[in-house]
């Protein structure tokens, strides 16, 4: 990350600061779940203006969410439009099927608990599910697991 200082990427050095704050919430270094603040970065510092910037930040946040059970915050966070943009299935960013299994995740979770909202939530996570089944009928080596557990939690 020093490096990329160095060399001015500042936003490449932010993006990676995020995901290194991301593993160690999950290791419980950190005293907050699903917030990106603590030894690596404080996303209030982070200048969240630019696209990949903030796409990063839902990325991250969303995947904590599912992780620590937060799942109404992860899936509010999954319908937000620019995410789509950035964050393809097919063609996307390294992380992208990742954060759409755990979008996915987020959203049938949270159509079982909320009544108000369970048609639009569990149409967006049926979308997503038969993308990342179509992925699969693709062969693509990166999304057995993602299918098979989202095919138990439907």
């Amino acid at each position: 990350i020093t490096q990329m200082v160095e060399l001015k990427e500042e936003d490449q050095a932010s993006m990676q600061r995020m995901y290194w704050q991301l593993s160690l919430n999950l290791m419980g270094l950190s005293n907050n779940t699903v917030e990106l603040s603590g030894k690596a970065v404080d996303e209030e510092e982070v200048n969240l203006s630019s696209n990949p910037l903030r796409v990063t930040s839902i990325a991250c946040k969303t995947i904590l969410s599912s992780f620590f059970g937060r799942y109404e915050l992860g899936a509010h966070l999954a319908i937000e439009k620019e995410v789509l943009k950035f964050m393809k299935i097919k063609g996307g960013s390294f992380d992208a099927q990742l954060f759409w299994f755990h979008r996915c995740l987020c959203l049938y979770a949270t159509a079982r608990t909320n009544k108000t909202k369970k048609k639009q939530f569990k149409a967006q996570a049926k979308r997503i599910h038969k993308e990342l089944t179509n992925a699969l009928k693709n062969k693509n080596p990166n999304v057995p697991h993602h299918a098979s557990l989202l095919n138990a939690e439907k």
